[in-house]
């Protein structure tokens, strides 16, 4: 089976209920394909998104949580068409119960172990075994395109805590690697690292920084939501080629 077929195509989205994660499962279905979302805390949002796009489906799963995560993706796959692409978008900025300054990013002093641990573990763990887990599903669909969602603050020096940049620069090296190692298998692995947004993480974001970004970048503003999820989505549905990249979408900063 060609994944470039016309056989229907399966989508599941890692955080779709999010703000980010909501305008991609808009954007993959308005590019005809059925999407399946997971959802943590924002299950009304889940609910509505499937109320509003016919087809859709959603299911609960704590990213942070292996299992959680596979009973999600199981159930998920179930109720799709052949599961020919995955998007990972959710992600935290700050280590949960750790102390936020006031007017600036978390300091490297204010994070504990705990934090770190937390934050890894849905930033990065979580995106590895929700692909480990779909792999063989796309495998078995003849292929696809997974994509994993970044963020400019683990490829530009800008202010941010240190362990989310770290969380997201990861999400490079393990996009390579699987890139190289499923290529034989008709499979595209690609980051989508938006820059600051209108929504989303970047509400935690102090002022004083989104002034500044606005000032250096190019087109003088903050990224919409949309804009960033029609990148992902032609990741998702349409790229034949592309792969192993790290792709910044940030106005030219």
């Amino acid at each position: 089976m060609n994944v470039e077929s016309n056989a229907p195509r399966g989508t599941i989205v890692i955080g779709g209920s999010g703000a980010l994660g909501r305008e991609v499962v808009r954007a993959i279905h308005a590019e005809g394909g059925k999407v399946g979302l997971t959802y943590f805390q924002n299950a009304d949002g889940a609910n509505e998104l499937c109320a509003e796009l016919p087809g859709t489906v959603a299911a609960f799963a704590d990213g942070r949580d292996l299992d959680s995560l596979a009973a999600a993706i199981d159930e998920l796959s179930d109720r799709l068409p052949g599961v020919t692409s995955l998007v990972h978008c959710a992600s935290i900025c700050l280590a949960p119960g750790d102390p936020v300054p006031d007017h600036s990013a978390q300091k490297m002093a204010d994070i504990s172990g705990q934090g770190w641990d937390e934050l890894m573990a849905l930033n990065v763990k979580s995106v590895f075994f929700s692909c480990q887990q779909v792999i063989p599903k796309m495998q078995a669909s003849g292929g696809g395109n997974l994509v994993l969602v970044g963020s400019i603050s683990g490829t530009r020096p800008l202010p941010s805590p240190i362990h989310y940049a770290t969380s997201k620069m990861a999400l490079e090296g393990m996009a390579r690697s699987m890139a190289k190692e499923f290529g034989g298998d008709n499979l595209r692995v690609n980051v989508v690292e938006p820059g600051i947004l209108e929504d989303g993480l970047s509400r935690t974001l102090p002022e004083a920084l989104v002034d500044e970004y606005k000032k250096h970048c190019a087109l003088r503003r903050v990224g919409q939501m949309s804009e960033v999820a029609s990148v992902i989505a032609w990741l998702a549905v349409a790229n034949t080629y592309v792969s192993g990249q790290a792709i910044l979408v940030d106005g030219a900063l």
